[in-house]
């Protein structure tokens, strides 16, 4: 598409304005929403939803701390290596104290 045509376009798409929604209809909307009460499956899908999405943000918050404590170990080593590094060096202090 040509730079002009797509400028053009653009400044067509952003002279649109949203039509005002009609505060009857809104009125209409407010009133079924009050007349209709919870239904027990309705309140089992809230539920659920919201289970979910507090399990998905937990599932997401373990692979990131996961991730960020594989990521402290050095290049091609194990927890186990960097215990035996936090070690050695405690001892070689100890040594040099000494």
């Amino acid at each position: 598409m040509d730079d002009r045509k797509l400028a053009n376009l653009e400044s067509q798409l952003g002279r649109l304005r949203p039509a005002a929604v009609p505060q009857p209809l809104c009125d209409h909307i407010a009133q079924q929403l009050r007349d209709e009460p919870l239904t027990m499956g309705d309140r089992v899908l809230v539920l659920f939803s919201s289970v979910g999405s507090i399990a998905a943000c937990f599932i997401v918050a373990m692979v990131i701390w996961q991730w960020s404590a594989q990521s402290a170990i050095p290049h091609g080593g194990t927890a186990d290596d960097l215990d035996r590094m936090r070690m050695t060096a405690e001892y070689r202090e100890l040594l040099a104290t000494r």
